[in-house]
């Protein structure tokens, strides 16, 4: 799993397991003005280039949104 926005120009590869506060980084950095790619996985070349990202509305739960202050992301669940 990785999530991956583009801020400034650089592309930033965010991975970890279920649960590690991907989601939340990646619409933090959005909300900081970065372009989202995926929240769900990113397909690289051998040089560590994007070649595909494989994405899906992040859903964040209660408590990233309540600190990011942003109900837009709400997952219908509560949960990633």
């Amino acid at each position: 799993h990785a999530g991956a926005v583009v801020l400034n120009g650089r592309t930033i590869l965010i991975s970890g397991q279920s649960g590690a506060g991907k989601s939340t980084l990646t619409v933090a950095l959005i909300n900081a003005g970065g372009q989202y790619l995926s929240d769900e996985a990113v397909v690289l070349d051998r040089d560590g280039k994007v070649v595909e990202a494989l994405g899906r509305c992040p859903q964040l739960d209660r408590h990233s949104r309540s600190i990011l202050r942003d109900e837009r992301w709400a997952s219908p669940t509560g949960r990633h």
